[in-house]
């Protein structure tokens, strides 16, 4: 009896079409449903059109006047977030000089915004479109937003970059701040910044 029970669950069974092309439809049908659903990639343009990006769906953008900034809506977390602000460049000032200026200012801003201030990377190289851009990779230790003094609460490490973009007289402060926990978001914002274009 064990021999013929062994030799039943061994058989090769008939395939059950019908049950095979259900589970095709239900796994077609959904991916097409999330193709769909799924808004798109959108490309936008601000500062009077001297910059333009694309972004991935689910980030917001705000456009004023002398800075552009997207983000992710993030509740209680540290939502990706990327800023681009035009800085005004004086006549008076040699190149190099208002360069180094000017990024020794941005540093002191980023060291001040929270504790243990790491510079991770540095360089400069043509990116973004534009003839100059010098750059710093940073890391540094924030509390969590809406977070007050005395609060128990677990600081996070921020990491991000920031860069001093010079295309002719015109010069740019591009930022980006990021959890270090959150690869999804630190990924959207490289494929960000690879799109992003400054120009006059």
């Amino acid at each position: 009896m064990t021999e013929t029970a062994l030799r039943l669950v061994g058989a090769p069974r008939p395939i059950d079409v019908g049950v095979w092309l259900a589970v095709a439809l239900l796994f077609g049908g959904s991916a097409a449903f999330a193709r769909i659903s799924q808004p798109e990639r959108r490309t936008i343009q601000g500062l009077d059109g001297a910059v333009q990006l694309t972004l991935p769906a689910g980030y917001g953008v705000q456009n004023e006047a002398d800075e552009l900034v997207v983000q992710r809506p993030a509740l209680g977390s540290i939502a990706p977030r990327l800023s681009v602000r035009r800085v005004v460049r004086p006549t008076t000032v040699d190149s190099a000089l208002f360069r180094d200026l000017e990024l020794t200012r941005i540093e002191q801003e980023r060291a001040h915004s929270g504790l243990g201030y790491r510079t991770l990377d540095a360089g400069d190289e043509p990116s973004f479109g534009a003839e100059h851009s010098s750059f710093s990779r940073y890391a540094v230790v924030q509390d969590p937003p809406l977070a007050r003094a005395g609060d128990a609460v677990m600081p996070r490490v921020v990491t991000g970059l920031y860069a001093l973009v010079v295309n002719g007289e015109d010069a740019y402060h591009v930022s980006t701040s990021v959890d270090a926990s959150d690869s999804e978001g630190a990924a959207e914002l490289d494929a960000i910044l690879a799109t992003l274009r400054i120009g006059s």
